[in-house]
């Protein structure tokens, strides 16, 4: 159950928005950018926060031979990438407010219809997958991401957490979670050369909030919790940012 408790849930997390409609334990998850997401990978400019996505590695020449992809599942993941794009795209534009800018229920209420769109999305990602790629693509975010990869339930269950370390890791969500709504600034058209400098803007305010979160989630966490981490990412795997598109 817990290889397919982490795609269900890092699919999910493509976007902040996620983090602040269920307030998960680690919110500094989502904020994470080493591998900038779709946001600085395509021409146009999609207004959703750069945060971790499988499909984002996926993408990687280098990942999809780890994984030992097929030619079909590289085609069908290309795809769902662009299904996904395109749904979300039409999500922003239905959650348009007629007089901007975006009040904090509006972003709300948009951030729970893109959650909506991207647990839709789950199944056809586990349909593609096989359960071994699953856990390989899973210790390889471990790498790239951080501990904090990992969902809730996941977190839980592996690290042993505590219900104090629970209730202290869920305070730092819901505390993070707050910073992002009010700091985050949803472009008022995404097809003008502004919405690009607002993205870029808005990257750096949600790194600075990341790295603040991320310190105090780690502070949480025991030597020994460290130590198991370690053992969570699998064989070491050089992962080349710069092949990115």
């Amino acid at each position: 159950m817990v290889k397919h408790l982490f795609l269900k849930t890092t699919l999910m997390i493509g976007c902040v928005a996620l983090g602040i409609v269920h307030a998960p334990l680690l919110v500094s998850s989502i904020l994470r950018p080493p591998v900038e997401a779709y946001a600085q990978q395509t021409p146009a400019c999609l207004p959703f926060p750069p945060g971790i996505h499988p499909l984002a590695l996926l993408k990687l020449s280098q990942v999809q031979k780890e994984l030992k992809l097929t030619d079909w599942q590289i085609r069908e993941l290309s795809q769902l990438e662009k299904n996904l794009q395109q749904e979300l795209t039409q999500v922003y534009d239905r959650s348009k407010p007629a007089s901007p800018p975006w009040n904090e229920s509006a972003k709300r209420q948009f951030f729970t219809q893109v959650q909506n769109v991207m647990t839709s999305k789950n199944k056809q990602l586990t349909q593609i997958l096989h359960p071994p790629q699953f856990n390989r693509i899973r210790e390889i975010m471990i790498q790239v991401y951080g501990w904090q990869s990992l969902n809730q339930e996941e977190t839980v269950e592996l690290l042993k957490l505590t219900k104090d370390q629970q209730n202290r890791l869920r305070k730092i969500g819901e505390e993070t979670n707050q910073k992002v709504l009010k700091s985050f600034q949803v472009p008022p058209d995404n097809k003008s050369p502004a919405c690009q400098q607002i993205m870029a803007e808005n990257r750096k305010r949600l790194e600075q909030i990341r790295n603040q979160s991320q310190k105090q989630a780690n502070q949480v966490l025991s030597t020994q919790q460290r130590q198991l981490i370690q053992t969570l990412q699998g064989t070491p795997f050089n992962l080349n940012i710069g092949s990115l598109p």
